[in-house]
């Protein structure tokens, strides 16, 4: 299972949306997102319909380039009927270089929906995420490669661990981790 399921172009992905999966990964979210959950030979049609199944919202980053190309449309299809089949809130609108205007003429129902905004910030845009949909799952990510060290938390000063990863991505190694504190959260 995934929290999150991030819809967008691949044109996006260098100015954005590889920095808002990593934040996201980071903060303790599991996220389906393309570069981390694709492998060489994998159908794309299949992978994105089974990642789409297993997540329980979907982050659409809504952009001019997102308008305009078929894979996000058939993305977004598919986080409606799931959001129309189960009556809960799937759908988390994100706008990236975008106005309300440009929505509205791409789709009026996600016009009308709250979204969060990509030049607000990485810290604030997850903080408001959290608000929207709840906490992280402490140890929930979906990587098995994964390490940790057990270590004092920061703010309660209980024992917990720091968990950590890399990720290859074009152009190097990320390293990603985060503190899990049974205590505090």
């Amino acid at each position: 299972m995934y929290d999150l399921f991030i819809c967008h172009a691949s044109e996006d992905k260098d100015g954005f949306v590889r920095q808002l999966a990593i934040a996201l990964v980071q903060a303790g979210w599991g996220v389906w997102y393309d570069e981390l959950s694709l492998k060489v030979g994998d159908s794309l049609r299949r992978a994105i319909d089974r990642g789409l199944i297993e997540a329980r919202h979907g982050i659409v980053v809504l952009s001019p380039s997102f308008f305009s190309k078929n894979w996000p449309s058939y993305e977004l299809d598919g986080l409606v009927a799931k959001e129309m089949i189960s009556g809960d809130k799937v759908i988390i609108p994100l706008w990236h270089g975008v106005e309300s205007e440009e929505v509205a003429s791409y789709s009026p129902p996600l016009s009308n929906r709250v979204a969060l905004r990509s030049d607000m910030g990485m810290d604030l845009l997850v903080a408001k995420l959290a608000q929207a949909i709840g906490r992280p799952r402490v140890g929930g990510h979906p990587f098995p490669n994964s390490n940790w060290m057990e270590s004092c938390c920061p703010k309660c000063g209980g024992m917990g661990r720091t968990v950590g990863y890399e990720v290859d991505y074009p152009g190097g190694f990320h390293d990603v981790s985060w503190f899990e504190c049974p205590l505090c959260g």
